[in-house]
């Protein structure tokens, strides 16, 4: 099909080979990051998606003409032991990779092999010295230092060729937003490619906004040294309720091999399926699928805790013009 022909599905609420799968490999983490959204999702038993189910959603996946597999938590991805395996066999296979890290245990992995199966690594940084790293990432390896994980972002930037991106991402919290301006100065004197600075979910809008403000204002000193994803906290009534467009090209799969449509719906009504009894070909063309797509997609849900995917950003603007 034609990039018309699929948005045009998409506009009318079809299914199309998905453009991004989100994948948690495991539910266990190295870290107690203070604002992390999966605090009251995590068992408290840690569980991680077997090798061997890992590899043949891989496959799966190729077989769905998926265009890009984002290795994300759940857990921290690197906890899983073949995370490097399963990451450099989808490249192998010709996906787009990005992975979303922590980044304190990149010091474990061959920096070589992984750099070059990533299209993207994008690394929750949230710190910009020592203190700042141990007071938000709360590591459980109380060894884990900010040193060793800048040490790891020089490596990758050295190592890594001109078409893999790196971000450095940092989250804006009461405590936080005094260190912003340190963390971008930092993130230019690492040779990274982009920031991602978001404000903390859990807190009130109201803060939210006004860290959004004080960010705002800072950032603009740095715009011309350093790709900034900024997206302001915007007045609540712009918060429309929009057709539920991923649902048609995007999901996640938990490390319990449960699929749902992203990482704030996981309650029991929005498992599209299970990769443990059904092939995710089959899952993702099935009836069901369609079904929730007829059900919510109708509905135009209103999430103003999550700003649209850029991926969904851009699919608005081009079907608006259809």
């Amino acid at each position: 099909m034609s990039l018309e022909d699929d948005m045009l599905s998409v506009k009318s609420g079809k299914a199309i080979n998905p453009l991004q799968v989100e994948v948690h490999l495991t539910s266990a983490c190295n870290h107690d990051c203070k604002w992390c959204i999966y605090k009251g999702i995590r068992n408290t038993k840690n569980t991680s998606m077997t090798y061997d189910s890992a590899i043949t959603l891989m496959d799966s996946l190729k077989k769905s003409s998926c265009d890009t597999v984002l290795f994300s938590g759940g857990g921290e991805p690197l906890m899983h032991k073949n995370a490097e395996q399963i990451i450099c066999y989808a490249h192998s296979l010709k996906m787009n990779c990005v992975l979303i890290t922590n980044g304190a245990l990149l010091k474990n992995v061959n920096l070589a092999r992984l750099t070059k199966a990533l299209t993207v690594i994008r690394i929750s940084f949230d710190s910009y010295d020592e203190n700042s790293f141990h007071l938000v990432h709360r590591p459980k390896n109380k060894t884990d230092s900010f040193e060793e994980l800048c040490t790891s972002v020089k490596k990758i930037v050295e190592l890594k060729s001109e078409n893999t991106l790196v971000i450095l991402s940092y989250i804006l919290d009461e405590e936080s937003i005094s260190g912003v301006n340190k963390f971008v100065e930092l993130s230019i004197n690492l040779g990274v490619d982009e920031v991602d600075i978001k404000t903390d979910h859990n807190l009130s809008y109201t803060k939210r906004k006004v860290l959004s403000d004080q960010a705002r204002d800072v950032l603009k000193c740095f715009q011309d040294n350093i790709i900034i994803s900024f997206d302001p906290v915007k007045h609540r009534t712009n918060y429309i309720k929009k057709p539920w467009l991923n649902l048609c090209y995007q999901c996640m799969i938990e490390f319990d091999g449960l699929i749902y449509p992203c990482c704030h719906k996981i309650e029991k009504e929005f498992i599209i399926g299970d990769i443990n009894k059904e092939d995710f070909v089959n899952i993702w063309y099935s009836d069901k699928h369609q079904y929730m797509i007829n059900k919510y997609y109708s509905e135009k849900l209103s999430c103003p805790t999550c700003s649209d995917s850029s991926i969904t950003k851009m699919i608005r603007r081009i079907i608006n013009k259809m």
